[in-house]
């Protein structure tokens, strides 16, 4: 199991009561489910992140892929999902596949 650190946040009342609903519906602990809902919440946000950052040309591809925590292919796709048009800078593909 991974380490775990303590954090405290204040929600709102309608965040409160999706975890209560997600809690039940999932028969999980609140801590348990917030901490899942948490983790997806950021997985998706660091991606939404890198293809904001790549659409506006601010970063490669690779360093897309770096901040979202994904593979140079899974971003790819990602921005292919996305329409979002991508410069394919071959020596980083390259370089990103050894």
């Amino acid at each position: 199991m991974e380490k775990s650190e303590l954090l405290t946040l204040r929600t709102t009342e309608e965040a409160q009561r999706m975890l209560e609903k997600l809690t039940m519906l999932e028969n999980r602990k609140a801590t348990d489910e917030a901490r899942l809902v948490l983790d997806i919440g950021m997985r998706e946000r660091l991606k939404e992140l890198a293809l904001r950052k790549y659409s506006k040309g601010n970063i490669t591809l690779e360093k897309a892929a770096e901040i979202a925590e994904i593979s140079v292919w899974e971003m790819a796709e990602l921005l292919s999902e996305k329409k979002i048009a991508f410069k394919l800078d071959v020596d980083a593909v390259i370089e990103a596949t050894k």
